[in-house]
């Protein structure tokens, strides 16, 4: 019987890496209520991280910021000549 399952195992946890890689970062920022900031709204936050990024050779990530007393942070990519782009 538990041979029986292992194909549908192996189908599930392929389809969920698939759909981490392509859509998770959507998922992580929806479910945070993260919402993309603007160059306008927060100047001092955008140097900063343009800052930051020229001097590790890094291409600038977009910014999102999660409205939240406590302090939070993370990031999210795995291509780091190709950033992705919304």
């Amino acid at each position: 019987m538990a041979l029986k399952c292992y194909p549908w195992i192996i189908l599930v946890v392929s389809l969920w890496i698939v759909f981490s890689c392509f859509g998770g970062d959507g998922m992580i920022l929806s479910a945070a209520r993260a919402r993309p900031v603007t160059r306008e709204e927060h100047l001092e936050l955008f140097r900063l991280v343009e800052n930051t990024t020229i001097m590790s050779g890094l291409p600038t990530p977009k910014i999102y910021l999660i409205d939240d007393p406590s302090l939070n942070a993370f990031a999210r990519g795995e291509r780091r000549k190709r950033p992705r782009s919304r």
